[in-house]
Order: structure tokens, then C-alpha cells, then sequence
């Protein structure tokens, strides 16, 4: 599984054919959408599944099927079939904003804050982030961060507790000139 890194993707054009499109994949995608703002998710899901069977395979068409298609999928809790369903779509078109936002959130249902950050950071430059956004933004390098440390301590346990040891044996204090003195706490 491909992570895309925190930049924007290569400025390359993006290709986009609507030659086989038919005309059933915007009635089943409209009927689509009409449900899906109605809070019908599992029939808004079948209709985006029998719109994708009318649309060329590089459609901008089938790009916002599928983003809608990992809404509807967020909506049911199927966080990972959200993320390849998003993912699927930013490979047609990488800089399709609300692709990118459907996959950062299914990122974070997963716990997988970190690359959910990097995806964060590709949505801040394809534009301004609303409040929401940018503090669902927030909360998820807090959460990346916090991750992150306790992953580090885990491992740092992992190494001392061959010495008999562990991080809470030690205590970090700031000293008054910004450094830092560790030493062995005692009981």
C-alpha cells in the first residue's frame, strides 16, 4: 500500500477521458448523491457501485464516484474500504480535495495518525482549510505526536528492561539555562 508523502504530488498534468462515460452513470450517480445527502448510505453505496460500471476508467466522472462512494463508506464504519475507495480516486486525480479529506479522516478512524498527517499537509496546499478542517488537522498531529512518543518510549522500555530497568526509573528535569539533566529517580 502506497503512503504519498507530505508534499503535493508532482505538478505533472493529469489526463482525464469522459469518452466512455454513458449517460446511466450520471442518472445512477445523481440518484446516488440525492441518497447519500439523505443519510441512505448502504443505497447511495449500490448506486455509486452501478455508476462506476458506465464510466471510462481515467472519468473525472468515476474520481467523484468514488470519493462520494468513501464518504458513504465513513458513514457505515467501513473505514478501510473508505480508504481504498479514496485512494482509488486519487490515483485518477490527486488533487481531488475531498478524495484527500475522506482518506486523511479514514487514516485517523485507523489510528494511523501519522500518515494521516501527511495527507493533512497535501490538503492544506491544494487549498485554505475550513475551522473544522484545520482542527481536525490538529487534533491529528496531537494525536500523531502522542503516537509517536509512546512508541519511542516502548522502545526505549524494550532496550532497559534487559538492564533490569525502565524510562519511569529516570526523571528529566529543565535546568534554569535550557538544558536538560536526567537523573535516576528514587522511590
Amino acid at each position: 500500500m502506497k503512503h504519498p508523502g507530505p508534499l503535493l504530488l508532482d505538478e505533472t498534468e493529469i489526463f482525464l477521458d469522459t469518452s466512455q462515460d454513458t449517460p446511466e452513470s450520471e442518472t445512477h450517480k445523481s440518484a446516488a448523491d440525492l441518497l447519500l445527502r439523505e443519510g441512505r448510505y448502504a443505497e447511495a453505496l449500490n448506486e455509486y457501485q452501478v455508476a462506476l460500471t458506465h464510466l471510462g476508467p481515467q472519468s473525472p466522472t468515476k474520481a467523484n464516484v468514488l470519493s462520494n462512494m468513501a464518504a458513504a463508506l465513513l458513514r457505515l464504519g467501513r473505514d478501510l474500504e473508505a480508504e481504498q475507495a479514496a485512494r482509488d480516486a486519487l490515483d485518477i486525480n490527486s488533487r481531488h480535495r475531498n478524495a484527500r479529506l475522506r482518506l486523511a479522516r479514514s487514516l485517523m478512524r485507523q489510528e494511523e495518525y501519522l500518515t494521516a498527517a501527511g495527507e493533512w499537509a497535501i490538503i492544506s496546499q491544494l487549498g485554505p482549510l475550513t475551522d473544522a478542517e484545520a482542527k481536525e488537522k490538529d487534533e491529528c498531529e496531537q494525536r500523531g505526536t502522542k503516537a509517536g512518543l509512546e512508541k519511542l518510549k516502548g522502545w526505549g522500555n524494550q532496550i532497559l528492561g534487559k538492564f533490569g530497568l525502565s524510562l519511569d526509573n529516570f526523571r528529566v528535569q529543565k535546568n534554569p539555562d535550557g538544558s536538560m539533566n536526567i537523573s535516576v529517580a528514587t522511590e
